[in-house]
C-alpha cells in the first residue's frame, strides 16, 4: 500500500469518526432497532429449530455441576471408574446416543439403546437383563442429556444401581482409548 492510499483511509477513517457523522448515527438509532430486533427473533428462532431437530437436542434445563444430592444415579467424570466399572463383566455398557452414530463407533462392549426409543424398548431391554447387574450409561459429551434421560426411564421402571459417565463418549474416545466400530 502507498503512502497517499494509507492517508486517504486514514482521512476516511476520521471523516467516519466526525461529530456530524456521529450525531447522523446517533439521529438514525431509533430506525435501526426494528431491523436489530427482526435479526435478533431470526436468529433465535433458528437456533431453537436446529436444537429441537438435531439428533441430540441440548437441555433446556442443563446446569453444570448442578447434580442433586437426591439423585438416584451416580454421576461420575473419571476415567480410572470407568475402567474400573468396564473390566467388571457384570456391568452392562448402554449406548444412549442414536444408532447411527453408535454404529460409526463406540465403547466396547456397549449395547445401543438410544434415548429417543426409551419408552417403547427400556422395560423390554430391562426384563432381558439380570436385576442385581449395574448399568453403566454414556451419551457424547457433557452437554449431551441423552443419558440422563435414558436412566431416568429406567429409574421410573424401578431400576436402581444406575452410573453415567458424563464426559461421554467424545472425551473417551479423545483420550485415545479402544473404541468399537
Amino acid at each position: 500500500m502507498s503512502l497517499s492510499n494509507a492517508k486517504t483511509k486514514a482521512g476516511s477513517i476520521s471523516s467516519l469518526l466526525s461529530r456530524a457523522n456521529l450525531a447522523r448515527l446517533a439521529s438514525d438509532f431509533p430506525s435501526l432497532i426494528r431491523p436489530v430486533a427482526i435479526i435478533l427473533a431470526v436468529s433465535l428462532v433458528s437456533a431453537l429449530s436446529a436444537n429441537l431437530f438435531r439428533s441430540e437436542p441440548l437441555a433446556w434445563d442443563w446446569k453444570p455441576g448442578a447434580i442433586s444430592s437426591e439423585s438416584p444415579f451416580l454421576f461420575f467424570d473419571d476415567f480410572k471408574e470407568l475402567e474400573r466399572l468396564l473390566e467388571d463383566p457384570a456391568v452392562i455398557v448402554i449406548d444412549a446416543r442414536d444408532e447411527r452414530l453408535y454404529n460409526i463407533a463406540h465403547i466396547p462392549g456397549a449395547i445401543s439403546l438410544p434415548a429417543a426409543a426409551a419408552s417403547e424398548r427400556a422395560a423390554p431391554f430391562l426384563a432381558s437383563i439380570p436385576k442385581e447387574s449395574p448399568l453403566l450409561i454414556y451419551c457424547s459429551d457433557p452437554l449431551c442429556s441423552l443419558a440422563e434421560r435414558l436412566a431416568e426411564a429406567f429409574a421410573d421402571l424401578g431400576r436402581s444401581g444406575i452410573s453415567i459417565f458424563r464426559p461421554g463418549f467424545e472425551s473417551y474416545s479423545e483420550s485415545g482409548r479402544q473404541v468399537a466400530p
